[in-house]
């Protein structure tokens, strides 16, 4: 008997909208015995990474995919490869770009621009608009997704899309829609709706699911839903064998970085960096130049002027695209060298590179007063996944935030804050 594939599946990293951590997801899928688990989270891939390690750990086959909002309807990707994984990493880039913080929008056209090497699972009901995903994206490559959640219409709606997707010549794929590990859960997702709408659970009860069924299943609590609609039930197997997405990061290493003729990568950086100085202090006192001169010696001995280079290069970009490329102080107050300790001088490399040399305006914000930037310590870890940044400046002031959807490969965060670590022993 072919084994059940749930290929539609949304944690805790679809913020707001998913019940159990993807941990807890893969432990749920080797209960099941089932053979491979698909990650969709909404407008993001954040929970990737511990996917693949959960599921790595009890033997499930891990399958990486998103779900994104494609002209007003819900389309799931599900990377094949490792080219797959990039084009839908550049979409939900391009999804982000111009929406407001946690939104993810785009349209057929740009998710055509970006095809190739990847799975659509079309959940619709218009004819029309299948026809439109199977023309831009290719018939071989779109699905038509099937539910049954045991709501008095779910029946007919089945059978009404199964009809349509013959009449279309689409495959047809069963899937749970899952936002949750285990049917007590439910609670917990009803509360999280409720705060994304910002309203009581009553106030919010339109936007909650009416049973709870959207908990991840297996085979045998799926055939019964599905009699009729077996070759449904199969096809999420055909693709999880055709799915093979290996994010080794040990193999991952940042690119070099382009440097004017002349010039090394630190003695590049280190120009930067006195052009920076020379923009923001008036004076310029020894303290700052002190302070200055340890840090590139740090950078200089742990061989990361590179990433630093493409930090920076990064944070331009941003600046030049009107995006949000913020320093990382918010510091009022001149620093205290001689009381820092080199522990705490030597945190140079988070995840948002040196603030002290960004190219931003003197009148940008953290630069108004024309301080040095203060970091803290260690940065705080991050329950995403993705580091956080240090924004501290006095008590009063500190905060934290995350990298957001641009995100550095995790060899270059280990990189910077093992070599941070070793320098600052």
């Amino acid at each position: 008997m072919t084994p059940y594939v749930e290929l539609h599946c949304h944690s805790n990293f679809s913020f707001l909208d998913g019940g159990s951590h993807p941990a807890e997801l893969a432990m749920r899928a080797a209960e099941l015995e089932m053979p491979a688990l698909a990650l969709t989270d909404r407008g993001g891939v954040y929970g990737a990474v511990r996917h693949l390690q959960a599921c790595r750990k009890l033997g499930v086959k891990p399958i990486i995919g998103s779900a994104l909002e494609v002209d007003g309807d819900e389309l799931i990707l599900i990377a094949r490869n490792l080219k797959g994984y990039s084009n839908l990493c550049r979409l939900l880039s391009l999804a982000h770009a111009d929406q407001p913080k946690g939104e993810a929008r785009t349209t057929l056209a740009t998710v055509a621009e970006h095809r190739g090497d990847l799975f659509y699972l079309s959940p619709t009901d218009s004819e029309s608009r299948l026809r439109d995903v199977q023309a831009a994206l290719g018939k071989e490559s779109v699905f038509s997704e099937l539910h049954h959640h045991m709501r008095p219409e779910d029946p007919w709606i089945l059978e009404g899309r199964a009809a349509m997707a013959k009449r279309c010549g689409a495959q047809i794929v069963a899937t749970n829609q899952v936002h949750y590990h285990l049917p007590a859960r439910r609670r917990l997702h009803d509360v999280l709706v409720a705060i994304r709408h910002r309203a009581t659970l009553d106030e919010a009860r339109e936007h909650l699911f009416p049973n709870s069924e959207h908990h991840l299943k297996g085979g045998s609590e799926m055939r019964p839903l599905f009699k009729g609609y077996e070759e449904a039930l199969a096809t999420p197997w055909d693709i999880a064998q055709e799915c093979d997405v290996d994010l080794d990061f040990r193999k991952v290493r940042f690119p070099g970085y382009p440097v004017p003729a002349g010039e090394t990568p630190f003695s590049f950086l280190y120009k930067l960096c006195f052009e920076g100085l020379r923009e923001r202090y008036r004076p310029i006192t020894s303290a700052v130049t002190r302070r200055l001169q340890h840090e590139l010696e740090v950078i200089e001995k742990t061989g990361l002027a590179e990433f630093f280079l493409i930090n920076w290069d990064l944070m331009r970009f941003a600046k030049e695209r009107g995006g949000p490329a913020r320093p990382t102080s918010t510091s009022t107050s001149p620093p205290n060298t001689a009381s820092r300790s080199s522990s705490t001088s030597t945190r140079s490399t988070g995840g948002n590179g040196p603030g002290w040399f960004a190219t931003s305006s003197p009148s940008s914000r953290g630069w108004r007063s024309g301080r040095l930037a203060r970091r803290s310590a260690s940065p705080p870890s991050c329950s995403t996944g993705s580091p956080k940044v240090s924004t501290a400046g006095s008590p009063k002031t500190s905060r934290t935030r995350c990298c957001g959807p641009f995100h550095l490969p995790t060899c270059a965060r280990r990189a910077g804050s093992s070599s941070s670590s070793s320098a600052g022993r």
